[in-house]
This record gives structure tokens, sequence and C-alpha cells, in this order.
């Protein structure tokens, strides 16, 4: 059943996405027994797309667990681990690098968010202003002049953690 299944999903089809006539890709996370019924299917080209605009990585457009595209196939992504950026775990990580001292670096979704969008923020201890590569506007859930509720480690004055919120530029 399961290579009825595998043949199915690599037919061609029409894209849910970009909607071209296109051979289908095959999903390791849902295109499985139980969803031999579905009819929402998405060529290889626009789930690499969805990938490299996430930073290698992505959401199922269809059950949302995390994907990438390797080797010209759909792959189930479970690299979780610690973010070199905010330090949390388990993370999912989507980018991997180098750190200049050798060391590897891997980032999670939301420090590469942070990264993509470079936004300013004023430290509550000492009043300085940095740029810190992790979205902390997420945690501003009382307005954009409010301070946020998760600390960040402060490095221009007070070198504590602190809360912050976002300078209008």
């Amino acid at each position: 059943m399961a290579e009825a299944v595998a043949a199915s999903a690599a037919g061609e089809g029409t894209c849910a996405i970009c909607l071209e006539e296109t051979p289908l890709a095959a999903l390791p996370c849902c295109d499985n027994a139980t969803t031999t019924e579905s009819t929402t299917r998405f060529c290889l080209e626009c789930l690499r797309m969805n990938c490299e605009h996430g930073g290698g990585v992505a959401r199922c457009p269809r059950c949302r667990a995390w994907i990438s595209v390797e080797d010209e196939e759909v792959v189930a992504h479970d690299g979780t681990g610690r973010c070199s950026i905010c330090m949390q775990e388990p993370r999912v990580l989507v980018a991997r690098g180098r750190a200049p001292d050798g060391g590897s670096v891997a980032i999670c979704d939301a420090c590469w968010l942070g990264n993509q969008i470079a936004l300013r923020y004023e430290c509550q201890g000492c009043g300085g202003v940095q740029r810190i590569p992790h979205p902390m506007w997420r945690y501003q859930t009382d307005g954009p002049e409010a301070f946020g509720h998760t600390p960040w480690a402060c490095h221009v004055r007070c070198g504590t953690y602190t809360r912050w919120r976002v300078i209008p530029e």
C-alpha cells in the first residue's frame, strides 16, 4: 500500500502553490496510507523555494511538519538542537555554518528571522541600544512602546540580562 502512495504522490498533476501542471513531489511527512484521498500536492521547485526562503527548511504546506529538500528529494527535517544565538533547546535548527573561531554554528528559525530583519532595541536597564539577532518583538505583548517580557543579554553598558523594546526608525 505504501508503494502505491509513493508512486501516486510522485506523479504528474497540478501544484497547489504555482498551479502549474508538473511532476509532483512525494512528502515524507504526510504522504502515507491515511492521506491517499488528499488531492493537495506540490511540485519540488515550489517546495525548494519555500525551504530556501526559510533558511534551508520549511513547514510542510499540508501537515506543518519540518521538511527540507536534499538531492532532488523532499526529506523530513529532524535537525533539532541548541541554537548558537539564543541558546534555547530543543529548537529546529535551520542554518548551519562556521564561526570565526572555526567552531560550528547552528541557529534556530527565530534567530534566522531576527537576522533577516535587523531591528535595534533599547535596554530597560541602562537605556543602551543594540541590534539583537532574535525576533524580540514577539515578546512585546503590551504594545510597541512597552518592554518585552523575555530577557536578553545587554552588551552595551549594564552587561546583564534585561528586557527590551524596539526602537522606531
